[in-house]
């Protein structure tokens, strides 16, 4: 059975490569669309791959869950039919991209003008980054010393635990300050990317200090949350941004570049609860790691979020059958988190649901990807839901792409969450969308963003422009 799950996984990597070629031929840039694709192949077809060549996974370390979830078999019939459902509904989400998208935007006719040669000013882009830092730090600042109780006691916490007296005392209040935090974390990652592909076009006047903050603020967003989801999607999105412009010798290089910094990532997951006491961390570390069968496939399943795979084989296992469907209620919390407790609608997170379920009383939240979130909740109706999505967001990207000058920050942004939404819930995420475009359209932060160029002459999209921000 290996090999046939192999060659499956190549048809699926093939197709998935096909789908990214053909965005890339008809839009200059990338795409919302080609961040959610490129999400659902890096946390779902990479760990899948790792677990059949592997034939299978134990997650070490953690023997009570072993027989819950943290344990996986692709010689048993139990892995054939979550497998086939799983690379049926991606196969059909490719194929919709490669079919169904739309071809190459016309021209720009009140400026004559093709997207090709637009470019953004990194003026006006430094600006954003430094407001984003700037409000990142305020953030740290109150999270600290205002509610944290000061450094000591702050990184003495669980990081998982830290605001969940906050959260319990103040309710939608707290949720929405963190749904704030967690839009500026994104806006700045999305601007980080930017700047990242400016570099690679050679556009960017050379700001090596500026991306050095950048990464910087985002590296201390790890330490200050625990989170490293967001210097992981800025280096998603770089890699794709390597493929987009200089092919795929590049990108296995640049890969190979960065793969040191999947080990950090892979031990930061085991130390983050304990970094008060580093060296009493790092020895669990140890222990834990020498557990493992192999540390390199340990290593790779850390890397790639693979736990949440092996749940999405959980997921489609058991929902309908041992449990029942959720007929769209996580869903719903997109919206009902706004409405008072006394309605009756309050829905837990997905991620809730799962964690009250594959570990009963430890309060804690699991993901199983998006697929895993859509199954749960529609069934074997996901098959044909996922390319239905995907649909909508191509359209969605082929209106931002047509006003891009107004529109190359929101599409960026939307190309990183969506990476994070592959792998993530749906409502909860859908939540800090609304969020941060309240900011991006609150601070200005399209206005003279993006530039038009026609021959050696370059112009703002807006009129008024500042010379200032002209790229070089």
């Amino acid at each position: 059975m290996t090999v046939i799950y192999l060659v499956l996984i190549i048809v699926l990597s093939l197709l998935f490569a096909l789908a990214i070629q053909r965005q890339m031929k008809y839009y200059p840039a990338l795409t919302p669309v080609t961040g959610w694709l490129a999400g659902l192949f890096y946390f779902i077809v990479l760990p899948l791959t790792l677990i059949i060549l592997n034939q299978g996974y134990e997650r070490p370390g953690y023997p009570q869950i072993a027989g819950m979830w943290g344990k996986i078999t692709t010689n048993s019939n139990s892995f054939l039919q979550p497998f086939l459902m799983v690379w049926l509904t991606l196969a059909l989400t490719y194929l919709t991209v490669i079919f169904f998208t739309p071809r190459r935007i016309a021209r720009n006719k009140k400026t004559s003008q093709s997207i090709e040669k637009g470019m953004v000013s990194i003026f006006q882009l430094k600006k954003i980054i430094l407001s984003s830092i700037l409000i990142s730090f305020i953030f740290w600042g109150i999270n600290i010393f205002l509610l944290g109780g000061g450094l000591s006691s702050y990184f003495s916490q669980h990081w998982y635990y830290r605001f969940s007296e906050y959260s319990e005392q103040l309710g939608r209040i707290f949720t929405l300050y963190l749904k704030i935090y967690s839009a500026n974390q994104i806006i700045l990652t999305a601007a980080t990317g930017l700047l990242v592909l400016a570099a690679l076009k050679k556009q960017w006047n050379k700001n090596y200090g500026l991306l050095a903050l950048a990464f910087l603020t985002l590296l201390l967003h790890m330490v200050m949350s625990g989170n490293r989801i967001y210097i992981a999607l800025v280096l998603i999105y770089s890699l794709m941004g390597i493929y987009y412009y200089f092919g795929f010798k590049t990108l296995f290089k640049s890969s190979l570049i960065l793969a040191p910094l999947g080990l950090i990532f892979s031990i930061w997951a085991y130390i983050r609860s304990n970094i008060a006491n580093l060296p009493v961390a790092l020895n669990n570390y140890l222990i834990i790691i020498n557990q493992a069968s192999s540390r390199i496939m340990t290593t790779l399943m850390d890397i790639t979020e693979g736990s949440d795979s092996m749940m999405l084989i959980k997921v489609i296992q058991e929902f309908g059958n041992t449990y029942g469907f959720l007929y769209g209620q996580t869903y719903l919390r997109a919206v009902t988190w706004v409405l008072p407790g006394s309605s009756g609608l309050h829905v837990d997170s997905f991620s809730i649901v799962l964690a009250k379920i594959y570990q009963p009383g430890i309060p804690s939240s699991m993901s199983s990807t998006a697929l895993g979130e859509m199954w749960a909740n529609f069934g074997y109706f996901s098959i044909f839901l996922m390319p239905i999505f995907t649909f909508v967001l191509m359209s969605l990207g082929h209106y931002i792409q047509k006003h891009i000058n107004k529109m190359v920050l929101l599409n960026s942004y939307l190309f990183v969450i969506l990476i994070w939404m592959a792998r993530s819930v749906f409502g909860d995420n859908f939540q800090i969308l609304i969020v941060s475009i309240l900011i991006i359209w609150g601070m200005r932060y399209e206005k003279n963003l993006y530039y038009l160029s026609e021959g050696n002459k370059i112009h703002p999209a807006s009129s008024s422009g500042d010379e200032r921000a002209l790229p070089s």
